[in-house]
C-alpha cells in the first residue's frame, strides 16, 4: 500500500499547509513572503552547519522553526531538495508566520 505525505506527517503539522494546491500557491506567493512585513534572518554556528550537512530540515527542527514552515522556508532559502544543504550557507529567511498563515486562509477560502 502506497502511504502519502499527509498520513506520514508529523503530530505538531498542520494537513492543509500540505495540500498540493496550497503549496502551490504558497509557492506562487513566494516575493510577498520574501518581502513581507516581517521575516526573519537567522543565522547559524559554523558547528552546528557543519553538523547539520545534509539533513536541512533537521537543522531547522534543531532552530525550533515551525514544521509547517518548512517546505517554504526551503524554497525561501534555495533548496530544492533539504539533502542538498552543504553546511556552507548559515544565513537562512524565514518568512513571518502570519504571512504564511494568511496566504493559506485566502487560498482556502478561494478553494471553496
Amino acid at each position: 500500500m502506497v502511504s502519502r505525505l499527509r498520513d506520514n506527517l508529523p503530530r505538531p503539522a498542520k494537513a492543509q499547509f500540505y495540500d498540493p494546491s496550497v503549496q502551490a500557491s504558497l509557492y506562487a506567493h513566494l516575493n510577498i513572503l520574501m518581502n513581507g512585513r516581517k521575516q526573519s534572518i537567522i543565522t547559524i554556528d559554523l558547528n552546528k552547519a557543519d553538523q547539520f550537512r545534509g539533513d536541512f530540515i533537521g537543522l531547522l527542527i534543531d532552530q525550533q522553526i515551525p514544521i509547517d514552515l518548512h517546505p517554504i522556508v526551503c524554497e525561501m532559502n534555495g533548496f530544492l531538495d533539504p539533502s542538498d544543504y552543504d553546511g556552507v550557507k548559515v544565513t537562512f529567511v524565514i518568512p513571518f508566520q502570519e504571512d504564511v498563515n494568511d496566504i493559506v486562509v485566502r487560498h482556502k477560502s478561494l478553494d471553496k
